[in-house]
C-alpha cells in the first residue's frame, strides 16, 4: 500500500470533521477507535493496526484473496527461511543479535501464514474490489 501524504486540510475535510478535532487527535496521540480503519485508508498507512496487533501480542499479516502465487515468490519464501535457519544457528552460538533472528523468524512466519491462507482460498477466491486503489 502506498503511504499518501495528504495535507491536515483535505485530512479533517475527508474524515467529516474539524480542524479543532483533528488537531486534538494529532496533538495528543488519540483517536477514536471507530475513526482509524478511516485515518489509515486516507494516509495508506496502517501503523496503528499493526501496532495494536503486536501490543495485543498477535502477528500482523495481509490476508490473501485467493491469487496463484508464482514461483518467484516460493523461492523468495524459502530464501527467507534459510536465511532465518542460519540466524537461528548463528544466534544459539552466540554470533546473532536478538532483534535481527527475531525479525528473520517472525517474517518467515507472516510469510507461510500468508501463503497458508492463500492455499485455502485458491478455491473459492475473493472479489479484489479496490486493486485499482493500490495500482
Amino acid at each position: 500500500m502506498e503511504v499518501l501524504r495528504r495535507p491536515a486540510k483535505q485530512m479533517w475535510d475527508l474524515m467529516g470533521t474539524t480542524q479543532q478535532t483533528y488537531s486534538r487527535w494529532v496533538s495528543e496521540g488519540v483517536m477514536p477507535a471507530n475513526r482509524i480503519l478511516q485515518f489509515e485508508h486516507l494516509t495508506g498507512a496502517n501503523f496503528v493496526s499493526n501496532y495494536l496487533t503486536l501490543a495485543a501480542g498477535r502477528m500482523p499479516i495481509e490476508l490473501p484473496i485467493g491469487r496463484k502465487a508464482d514461483q518467484v515468490e516460493t523461492l523468495d519464501l524459502q530464501a527467507q527461511q534459510a536465511d532465518a535457519i542460519a540466524l537461528l544457528i548463528k544466534f544459539y552460538q552466540g554470533k546473532a543479535a536478538l532483534d535481527e533472528t527475531l525479525e528473520a523468524i517472525d517474517l518467515v512466519l507472516r510469510g507461510f501464514s500468508y501463503h497458508r491462507a492463500n492455499v485455502v482460498k485458491v478455491a473459492e477466491p475473493e472479489l479484489d474490489l479496490f486493486a485499482g486503489e493500490r495500482a
